[in-house]
């Protein structure tokens, strides 16, 4: 929320083996990992996206990421 650009809207969706966290805004700009500062107070959101999620994109006016049930895994 604090880096979109105009509305901000977050999405849920929940199936049987993936949940999808999807955040569409205005801004064109997509997410991207970037290497925050020792004491830099942000810059690490897409990185922990990254570490924990099992797929993620941007392309600007949409960032989701994805969380599989491993159990489900064939």
């Amino acid at each position: 929320m604090v880096h979109g650009e105009g509305e901000v809207v977050l999405r849920i969706t929940v199936a049987v083996d993936v949940v999808r966290v999807s955040v569409t805004d205005h801004k064109p700009a997509p997410a991207v990992l970037k290497e925050a500062g020792h004491d830099g107070e942000s810059g690490r959101g897409i990185r922990l996206v990254d570490a924990i999620s099992d797929a993620w994109e941007s392309n600007g006016e949409e960032t989701w990421c994805e969380f599989r049930d491993a159990r489900t895994a064939a």
